[in-house]
């Protein structure tokens, strides 16, 4: 990856989630972007949740602070070729 004359970015070699957002060209809308997303049907490919305590806080005077996560880890070759997410609620 590099630049272009112009000094702009180029995206062409770059993986799918540095490449910019380009709606289809009946969904330019930002809105109605918005509407058509919670009318579609969702399809979730996610695994089952793997409990696991993670450490959030050093051990201090009160001891470790320490979360409950419910984590859908990908399969390894999955993993290996994308970005991990973080969702918090």
């Amino acid at each position: 990856m590099g630049t272009t004359e112009e000094g702009r970015f180029d995206t062409t070699e770059a993986s799918p989630w540095m490449r910019p957002f380009v709606p289809p060209r009946f969904l330019s809308n930002a809105h109605l972007q918005t509407i058509v997303g919670n009318l579609m049907p969702r399809t979730y490919s996610l695994p089952e949740p793997e409990s696991q305590l993670i450490e959030v806080e050093s051990a201090t005077s009160h001891g470790a602070s320490f979360v409950l996560c419910q984590c859908h880890w990908q399969p390894a070759e999955v993993r290996s070729q994308r970005l991990t997410m973080i969702i918090v609620h």
